[in-house]
């Protein structure tokens, strides 16, 4: 699963060090000695961080198995989104029967999955979204809408709770959207913050309303400090799901090769639901350990260095394990016998082999270079294995 979370860490701009990915489903490839109730070969979803890899390791607490019947993408959107939408709404906000609870940018999935928990508990939910996403709002059943854009939302939620504002507002707004959520929420109501973004500090926000009850919710940090609660939402949210009590989010698959697309799509807000990426086609180890990619047809793989010993020593391996397009980039080109004869066995053996004079160090030559296997004209690049190197000697004194 692709999170906000995750453009920021890519951005440089998260707050806290943290690794890509924190959400994930696969399958069981190993366990420690501790654990005695999962099975190689079974299916789990998982909160840990660095999910964006072919193998993940987790703690068992943070790991909850998921029914063969449920599909992997609709696994795969539920850890994050209804984790989030529980911790908050269940566990710190107290939600009860009655209560009015605004949750912002409510077309993402967080925002789908708080609908329904939000619903199931008999709560009535007033959703934020851009303008132009509020049919999505609409489809999923919510009356109440407000516009994330503009700070009049404030003003559109009082007049809808008769003046009293909302007993429960889980916010993910910066600046000043912050400090007109607080403004909507009722006397001795509850004010989470979910989001990253600069705006009131708790400090200021008790200053501002001592009435509110202030949280700040992380789920990142909970996971290392309370596993146990993280996991009992998990399940929760797999068991809900699969009797259909609850819907999973919609989503949106990616190869992995697409997570720049994907990351630019969240980035720009222009998506519903969830986004996931999709590290299928990474194949199981072998019974040694040894990671592999799979070979795909209509793909290339580019050496960097190619012509090089540690180069073409990488070309025959990626051709012995089935790989049926290399692209192998160098400044020089073929200048020895070596080289031209392992070049030509590759050939031989019916793998395109393509071999482009270029040095990588210089921008505009290696875009120009590979154009066609970026814009679509060409089969695309699905792997990169930079063996390129300058060596200069020196006298050790």
């Amino acid at each position: 699963g692709l999170n906000f979370r995750d453009v920021l860490i890519a951005m440089g701009i998260y707050p806290d060090p943290a690794e890509l990915g924190c959400e994930c489903v696969g399958v069981v490839s190993r366990y420690g000695p501790g654990v005695t109730d999962l099975q190689v070969g079974e299916r789990v979803a998982v909160i840990s961080s660095g999910c964006f890899a072919n193998y993940v390791v987790a703690p068992r607490a943070l790991v909850v198995p998921v029914p063969s019947v449920m599909d992997a993408s609709v696994a795969a959107s539920l850890p994050v989104a209804f984790a989030t939408a529980i911790l908050c709404l269940r566990n710190l906000a107290r939600l009860e029967a009655g209560d009015s609870v605004l949750w912002h940018t409510a077309t993402g999935a967080v925002g789908q999955a708080a609908i329904q928990v939000a619903r199931s508990e008999g709560a009535r939910i007033i959703a934020s979204a851009s303008r132009k996403k509020w049919s999505k709002l609409k489809e999923l059943g919510v009356e109440d809408v407000v516009d994330s854009r503009s700070l009049e939302f404030a003003n559109d939620v009082r007049r809808m709770t008769q003046g009293k504002g909302v007993q429960i507002a889980v916010n993910c707004l910066p600046g000043e959207f912050r400090r007109a959520t607080l403004d909507a929420v009722a006397h001795g109501g509850s004010f989470i913050e979910i989001g990253k973004g600069e705006g009131l500090t708790a400090e200021e926000i008790k200053r501002l309303r001592p009435d509110v009850k202030f949280e700040s919710f992380d789920l990142s940090k909970l996971c290392l400090t309370d596993e146990e609660v993280v996991a009992n939402s998990l399940s929760l949210a797999v068991e809900n799901v699969r009797t259909g009590r609850w819907k999973a989010p919609e989503v949106c698959d990616y190869d992995f090769v697409q997570a720049g697309e994907a990351f630019r799509t969240m980035q720009q807000a222009k998506h519903t639901g969830k986004l996931l990426l999709d590290f299928g086609r990474l194949a199981p180890s072998n019974d040694n350990g040894e990671e592999r990619l799979q070979p795909e047809e209509n793909s290339v793989v580019l050496i960097t260095g190619g012509l090089g010993g540690l180069g073409l020593m990488t070309a025959q391996w990626l051709v012995e394990r089935g790989e049926k397009h290399l692209v192998l980039l160098s400044r020089k080109g073929v200048v020895s016998e070596q080289q031209k004869e392992v070049v030509d066995r590759i050939r031989n053996s019916g793998v395109i082999v393509d071999v482009l004079t270029v040095d990588v160090s210089d921008a505009d030559q290696l875009a120009t270079a590979l154009k066609r296997f970026l814009d679509g004209s060409g089969p695309p690049l699905r792997g990169v294995i930079h063996a390129a190197g300058v060596l200069e000697d020196h006298r050790l004194e």
